[in-house]
């Protein structure tokens, strides 16, 4: 999310892109996890918008750091958490309205593999909508051996993710 392929950087797109669609949900309950090699609910389900967008406001990249926990992207392990969060809200009513919003440039390389947890999504019936920050192929450094580290961007997953749910 430090990556400047996008201007300021991806994380910055991420703030923004929750705050429209955040602000559109009044009314409704919202959470938002966060993720890289270890999903977390950042913000508990809440229907006060303007709590959750304030938290939002708050967070930096330092709030994430570069430890062993925050290496890699976990994008089945997030999806889980975020199936396992809505059904504590859902409780006994299977038909209460959700869905997953996934912001992320889609390059999975750790945890579960998200495509073996569309069965799960599919069956609690919860549509996942993804939106793909970044670009493909941007350099943003070189590695230990002084070769070339790039951004990446999985748009083929992300499609295939909400095509299946």
């Amino acid at each position: 999310m430090a990556a400047d392929d996008i201007i300021p950087s991806r994380f910055v797109a991420t703030k923004e892109a929750l705050s429209d669609l955040i602000g559109n949900l009044d009314g409704y309950n919202a959470s938002i996890i966060t993720f890289s090699g270890i999903p977390f609910i950042y913000v508990p389900f809440s229907t006060d918008t303007n709590a959750i967008l304030q938290k939002r406001n708050t967070t930096n990249l330092g709030d994430f750091p570069p430890t062993e926990d925050f290496v890699g992207t976990a994008i089945g392990d997030a999806l889980l958490l975020g199936i396992s969060n809505l059904d504590k809200i859902r409780g006994q009513d299977p038909e209460y309205p959700g869905i997953i919003i996934l912001i992320t440039d889609g390059d999975s390389n750790k945890g579960y593999d998200p495509i073996e947890v569309l069965g799960l999504i599919q069956k609690k019936k919860v549509p996942v909508f993804t939106l793909g920050v970044g670009e493909s192929d941007y350099l943003i450094g070189f590695d230990k051996r002084a070769s070339p580290v790039k951004t990446s961007i999985n748009i083929q997953l992300l499609q295939e993710i909400s095509k299946q749910t």
